[in-house]
């Protein structure tokens, strides 16, 4: 009964540790996928999305506005050239406009002594009048000029004033692109910066746990040991049932004690060895699983700390924070949408006011187109006027008149011969100047709108960003989901082996009890039979003995039944028989 209880004890105690061994091997296995945890892999791709799009859309607006300053500077420079270039045809102009207010003063001058002269001079009046009509309408194609050369100055300074306008939204646009792409980026740094560090101390916690697995070596050893024992005990139940027996002689009685007490201690032996070798693995366990829990302690004071400093609600005036960061980047969008509205609206007024002053550049070569006319005719009537001066002796006295009109004319036909020239350079640089700029706008305007709908999705994407990140950091977790409740289970299960630990010394003192009982009952035989040893008469723990496959064992076994084992590999290697 002893051998009987003994080996339900010792195979319910086997049992339990073989499954601890076999679930500390499986729960080994899981932890060592080295896996993050769904949310720490959503958050850094995230964080990588942002870094991506930032880059892009920074590169992006880079390239469109870098375009932009070098197509449109050669405009600026030509505008501030045009206008110049006016300034000078206006000069010009209004040095016409003081001819022909000469003139028309001269030939009234002229019409009053022609009058006074009475019939002689009524021929020259006539041809005077005709001379101040002309002079009169050349004054007005002057003022002409003067207006519609004031009105073209007005659309080109305009204009300058658009390109400025456009220039300032530009550097607006990029101002707040780039202030907005900083905040992303000083986020992404903190963040990111923070959370590897959390990452690379939860890595950490790997090289322990592949130590703590060196002590699921010792497992076959012990399995092997504790097989030996069941072997020896399953196979001496029989025996301890017949020593009972009535029938049994005396010297089959000493046969079975002595096996019995053989048997007892050499399990006695075997599973002090065993309860060494779980001591030593429960201590490779212990020793490395508390450095486990100590980076798993460290880890989620990390993870507090850093959803703390990011994320909470009680952090959102935080400089760190994810949210207020993201909320401010979205905030200076709408000044920027606000800014694009102001290119793109300048750019339309650009395009109106080129047409404009294509219009007005047109006109002012009309009037200079009807002035020519006007000149010859004047010419013609100054022939005229010296005809009837060198023919009419009654109004010699406005001969000086005469003269000084021929050298206005003449001055006036050299002023509109160099407006002319200047005039029509003027109208084919301004004219391909807007032709190239217009062309220019249309192109950028189809620029500015994809612009525009990139920034339209990049800042949709960062406020997408902002509800992952608030979502994701919500149940924000570093290991995967059943990490910690692992490595939980792992320590109860390192507790249980020192408490099969324990089981197993107890049953060490059971053992070592019954010897004390055998060794007894023994000795009152030796006394009856006045001796003092026996040696076993049969084979049967020899038999036993040779099934063994831990040849420290055989020789224990050998020491304690008295008998020679066959020579094996070194204590603790295995021999297979």
């Amino acid at each position: 009964m002893e051998i009987q209880e003994s080996l339900k004890n010792l195979t319910e105690s086997s049992t339990e540790l073989e499954n601890i061994f076999l679930y500390l091997g499986e729960c080994f296995t899981k932890l060592m996928k080295k896996q993050n945890s769904k949310s720490l892999d959503k958050l850094n791709d995230i964080f990588s999305q942002l870094d991506q799009l930032n880059k892009i859309q920074i590169e992006k607006e880079t390239n469109f506005f870098v375009d932009f300053n070098s197509k449109y500077s050669d405009f600026y420079d030509s505008l501030n050239n045009s206008i110049s270039e006016l300034n000078n045809i206006s000069s010009q102009v209004s040095e016409l406009k003081d001819i022909s207010e000469e003139m028309e003063l001269i030939a009234l001058n002229a019409m009053v002594i022609s009058i006074k002269s009475g019939e002689q001079g009524r021929a020259f009046s006539k041809i005077t009048e005709n001379l101040k009509r002309l002079s009169t309408m050349m004054n007005n194609y002057a003022q002409k000029l003067i207006f519609s050369e004031q009105e073209l100055l007005s659309n080109i300074t305009e204009l300058k004033n658009l390109y400025e306008k456009i220039s300032t939204a530009e550097n607006n646009i990029e101002n707040i692109s780039n202030s907005v792409s900083e905040t992303i980026k000083d986020m992404l740094i903190s963040s990111s910066t923070s959370l590897q560090e959390i990452v690379n101390k939860s890595q950490e916690i790997y090289q322990p746990i592949i130590n703590a697995m060196e002590g699921l070596q010792l497992q076959d050893i012990i399995k092997q040991s504790l097989d030996q024992i069941h072997l020896i005990l399953s196979q001496s139940a029989q025996t301890e049932a017949t020593g009972r027996q009535s029938t049994v002689d005396t010297e089959e009685q000493l046969d079975n004690l002595s096996f019995e007490i053989s048997v007892f201690e050499l399990s006695s032996q075997i599973l002090n060895d065993i309860n060494q070798k779980l001591l030593e693995s429960s201590n490779i366990f212990k020793s490395n699983w508390s450095v486990v829990s100590q980076i798993l302690s460290e880890v989620e004071e990390s993870r507090k700390k850093y959803i703390s400093m990011f994320i909470d609600s009680s952090s959102e005036n935080n400089e760190k924070n994810l949210i207020h960061k993201l909320t401010i980047a979205e905030n200076k969008y709408s000044n920027m949408i606000e800014e694009f509205a102001t290119y793109q609206q300048s750019q339309k007024t650009m395009c109106v006011n080129c047409k404009t002053i294509t219009k007005k550049v047109l006109t002012i070569h009309d009037i200079f187109e009807e002035l020519e006319p006007i000149l010859a005719q004047l010419h013609h009537v100054r022939i005229l006027q010296e005809i009837e001066v060198s023919k009419n002796l009654a109004i010699s006295t406005v001969k000086n008149f005469v003269n000084d009109m021929d050298k206005l004319i003449v001055s006036a036909q050299d002023s509109l011969e160099q407006m002319d020239s200047n005039v029509d350079d003027f109208i084919d640089k301004i004219h391909n100047l807007l032709k190239n700029f217009t062309n220019t706008i249309n192109d950028n305007t189809e620029q500015m709108d994809m612009l525009k709908k990139q920034k339209n999705s990049f800042f949709d994407n960062l406020a997408n960003s902002r509800l992952e990140i608030s979502y994701t950091m919500h149940g924000f977790a570093v290991f995967p989901e059943d990490f910690t409740e692992t490595c939980e289970n792992v320590s109860n299960k390192l507790e249980n082996i020192e408490q099969i630990s324990k089981i197993f010394n107890m049953i060490i003192e059971k053992y070592k009890d019954l010897v004390y009982i055998k060794t007894s009952e023994r000795q009152k035989l030796f006394d009856n039979l006045n001796i003092n040893s026996w040696e076993i008469k049969n084979n049967k723990l020899k038999d036993i003995i040779k099934q063994f496959t831990i040849t420290s064992h055989k020789e224990t076994a050998g020491k304690i039944a008295g008998f020679q084992v066959e020579a094996g590999h070194d204590a603790g290697e295995i021999t297979f028989f």
